[in-house]
This record gives structure tokens, C-alpha cells and sequence, in this order.
């Protein structure tokens, strides 16, 4: 795709525009996708480089789905330094990932042991 191939700008556009994008799914979508075919290809994908935070949460859990529990445990650190320096909001979505993450895969950790307070009872 390059430019704006995609761009409704008239009704006379919307056959080609359709084309295109049609072409660009071909191209593109379905061979994106097809590489996609597995958890560890997915995996794979997400591990290529530091991402926003929900990708390094999808990333932890698919390390864990994997048996990788290393990994995992150093994407839960990277994501929790990135929340501690970004301020509550984001401290506090992060700490209620890694508690449920923490319960869900039965791990003998805290949130504690990420740097965050334990949640008050």
C-alpha cells in the first residue's frame, strides 16, 4: 500500500478504493496472519521489541502458556519499572495485572516482589 490508495473522495473512487484494499489484504493481511499460526509464533512476534505495555501483558501470559516462566517473569519486571516511573494510574493498572496474573498462574511471588505495596485487605 503506499499513500492514500486507500481514500474515498468522490463515489467514483469507490470501486478502486475497494480493489486496493482487497490487493493489500491479499499482499499483506492474510500472509501477516498465516505467519501468526501458533502461540510460539505469536509469541515470537510480540518478544521482537520493547512494546506498549498491553503487548508485553499479552507476552507474559502467552511465556507462561508456553512453560517459558522466566521470560515472563522478565517482561512482569519490565512492564512494572515502566509503571513505576509513569506515575499512579499507571502504577495501579499494572499492580492489578501482576496480582491477577500472580493468582491466576499460581506463582509463589507478590506484587512485592515486582516493587509495588501488597493491595490492603
Amino acid at each position: 500500500m503506499v499513500g492514500n490508495e486507500w481514500t474515498v473522495r468522490t463515489p467514483s473512487d469507490i470501486d478502486g478504493v475497494s480493489a486496493a484494499i482487497y490487493a493489500d489484504i491479499g499482499a499483506y493481511g492474510f500472509p501477516f496472519l498465516e505467519s501468526l499460526a501458533t502461540l510460539d509464533d505469536i509469541v515470537a512476534h510480540l518478544s521482537e521489541s520493547v512494546g506498549p505495555d498491553d503487548r508485553d501483558r499479552k507476552l507474559s501470559i502467552g511465556y507462561m502458556l508456553l512453560g517459558r516462566d522466566h521470560e515472563a517473569k522478565v517482561v512482569l519486571n519490565r512492564l512494572a519499572a515502566r509503571a513505576r516511573e509513569h506515575g499512579p494510574l499507571m502504577a495501579e493498572q499494572t499492580q492489578r495485572f501482576l496480582s491477577s496474573f500472580l493468582q491466576y498462574f499460581k506463582m509463589d511471588q507478590t506484587v512485592g516482589d515486582y516493587g509495588f505495596d501488597p493491595p490492603c485487605r
